[in-house]
This record gives structure tokens, C-alpha cells and sequence, in this order.
């Protein structure tokens, strides 16, 4: 599975065909996505009322699961040709189709049935790697997450300070930012002034929480957590990393007389905002 997926990706992140290609990677990635799918709905399709019918059953999740594949012939083809911008012969396409549906088949099961749950990976900040696509939106969500803290209502009120001083500890004014070369130009676009600039320091902080959710939202442990808590688990084992909280607190180097409840009540917020907003992102995008 991951070796086709990895082939695609390898081939056509270049500059030159970034837009066209991507949005074809992320069409093709979509329909492997729908085979996964598939599987659950075919069994709940199925269910064996009793023991005797156990053979029926898994008769018919083979039909079904020929007749899945069959439905996605036509388009798939379309899709390898844009790919690779040449008609490839129909027999080779579909062969290539069964191939990777059967690699697609066999993790599921594994992963479906033994409820193995991969676990979640953390990269180390010196290590993390964003893409140039995703800058610019990334910057910006910064930006929105920063805003929000600033107009935040809290449970607690003497805590809207602390929040209104931290957002402010880590703007910066527009002109600011361009000169250092972050990545404005949606800020820039939309000229709202309620728009938050993040500063480098901050920037980065979000650029490391991103990172770790490109790395562990893959087929493999969309596969695994197949009941719709993959999202909340890469959140909360961030959230828990004792290495990612040191880097947090290095936020509030220009405040002064703060406690561990605001510390903690700040990074809740971030990550819950974070995942309300890139969170839906990714799952839209698979």
C-alpha cells in the first residue's frame, strides 16, 4: 500500500507541477481511502445472523468487494492518465489497481481485526520538515488560533489577562513580518485588521504541532483507528509530550508572574483550536 502511495507523492511534489499533480495524488488517495471504507460498510451490509450462514457471508463480502472494485475502473483509469500523461493499457491499469486494493485489503484486516493500534510517532523539533504549500495557510491559522486566545471567554476570569498578554506576547505588526520573510501573503490578501501576525518563536511552535499531524495521519492509521479517533489521539499525545511542553513554555519568556494553570490552560487552548481547525482539514483532504 504505502509504496504506491510513496511512488506518487515521490514523483510529482516538483515545483513545476505542484498544483496539477497534487490535486491528482490527493484524487488518487481519495479513492483508496473509499476502498477502506467500503470494507466496513460491506460487513454491516452482512452481518451473519448465526453461525451456519458465517460461510455465506463471507462469500458475499468477496462479490461485494469484486463489484467495489469493478465500479472503480473508469475513473481510475482516467486518473492514471492525467498521472502520467499517457494512456496506459487497461488490463496493465487494473492489475495495478488489484495489486495495491490487495495490499489495501490485507493491512486492513490485520489492523481491523487485531485492533492494533500503531502508535502515535512524535518528531523532535530539529527534525520537523513543512511543505512550502502548506506555509502560508499555516501561518495564517497561527494567526486566527492567536486572535481567538486574545477574545477567548474563560472559565475563569482573572485568566482573560494572561490570555489577551500572551496573544500580544507573540504578535508581531505586518511590516514586522514581512521584513523577517514569514509567510503573509493570506493575511496580506484578506487585510482584516482583527488578523493576528504570529511571530517566529510562536510560528514555530505551530509549524511543530503540524508536522507531527502530516507524520502519523496516513492510510495505515486512518486503517487502525477506523472509529474516527485518530484526530484526538495524535492530539492528545502531543498534548502529553513532555519534550513539546518545554518548547511551549518558552512562549512566555516576555511575561512576567505567571502560573501553572494559565501555562496549562493556554496550551489546552491551542491544541483545541488547532485541531478544530487543520484537524477537519485533514480529514476533508482524505
Amino acid at each position: 500500500m504505502f509504496f504506491y502511495v510513496n511512488f506518487f507523492l515521490f514523483l510529482f511534489v516538483d515545483d513545476a507541477v505542484q498544483e496539477q499533480k497534487r490535486g491528482l495524488v490527493n484524487e488518487i488517495l481519495s479513492l483508496l481511502c473509499s476502498i477502506i471504507s467500503s470494507y466496513t460498510t460491506i460487513i454491516s451490509e452482512n452481518v451473519p445472523k448465526n453461525l451456519g450462514m458465517i460461510d455465506k457471508t463471507e462469500f458475499l463480502f468477496v462479490v461485494e468487494r469484486e463489484k467495489m472494485i469493478s465500479s472503480l475502473h473508469s475513473n481510475w483509469d482516467h486518473l492514471l492518465f492525467l498521472l502520467f500523461d499517457f494512456q496506459m493499457e487497461k488490463l496493465s491499469a487494473r492489475r495495478l489497481l488489484a495489486a495495491i486494493e490487495m495490499v489495501l485489503f490485507v493491512d486492513w484486516y490485520h489492523l481491523h481485526y487485531s485492533r492494533y493500534h500503531p502508535t502515535i510517532i512524535i518528531i523532535p523539533p530539529n527534525e520537523i520538515e513543512i511543505h512550502p504549500y502548506s506555509t502560508d495557510i499555516l501561518y495564517y491559522t497561527a494567526g486566527f488560533i492567536l486572535q481567538r486566545l486574545s477574545v477567548a471567554k474563560t472559565e475563569k476570569g482573572s485568566f482573560r489577562y494572561w490570555f489577551t498578554t500572551f496573544a500580544e506576547s507573540n504578535t508581531m505588526l505586518l511590516e514586522d513580518a514581512i521584513d523577517e520573510g514569514l509567510p503573509t501573503s493570506i493575511i496580506e490578501h484578506r487585510q482584516l485588521n482583527n488578523l493576528f501576525c504570529p511571530n517566529q518563536r510562536f510560528f514555530r511552535f505551530i509549524q511543530i504541532i503540524e508536522a507531527n499531524y502530516v507524520a502519523n495521519f496516513t492510510l495505515e492509521m486512518m486503517i487502525a483507528y477506523d472509529d474516527g479517533s485518530l484526530i484526538d489521539e495524535i492530539n492528545n499525545t502531543l498534548k502529553g509530550d513532555s519534550c513539546l511542553f518545554v518548547q511551549f513554555k518558552l512562549l512566555f519568556d516576555d511575561i512576567e508572574e505567571f502560573d501553572d494553570d494559565i501555562v496549562n490552560a493556554i496550551y489546552d487552548f491551542i491544541f483545541l483550536r488547532f485541531k478544530r481547525m487543520r484537524g477537519k482539514w485533514f480529514v476533508k483532504s482524505m
